[in-house]
């Protein structure tokens, strides 16, 4: 993460939304610099999954149409359709995407 100091210091813009098919949930973070979006996305704990919990999770970007999102933390390509795309989080995974 510290590798992108210089993105989470940019002001954070709303309109990710993110849905689950388990009982945890992730959490993003999103910025935007020199024309790019980053979306900071880690799967989340709770109360009966203290240790976390692996979940597969649908990232919603308001206006973000159908491209392909760059998995940072691993080089990977993902398609996103429609401003949606879907991952696999295993338990506190954080995902940096860019597109």
């Amino acid at each position: 993460v510290q590798n992108y100091a210089y993105v989470l210091a940019t002001p954070s813009i709303a309109g990710t939304a993110v849905t689950t098919d388990g009982a945890v949930a992730v959490t993003t973070l999103t910025k935007q610099l020199n024309g790019y979006t980053y979306i900071f996305a880690m799967g989340d704990g709770n109360s009966a999954n203290i240790y976390g919990q692996a979940v597969n999770a649908t990232i919603a970007v308001a206006g973000a149409g159908s491209g392909t999102v760059t998995d940072l933390t691993d080089g990977r390509s993902i398609s996103m359709t429609n401003g949606q795309f879907t991952d696999h989080f295993d338990a506190y995974q954080l995902h940096i995407y860019r597109y």
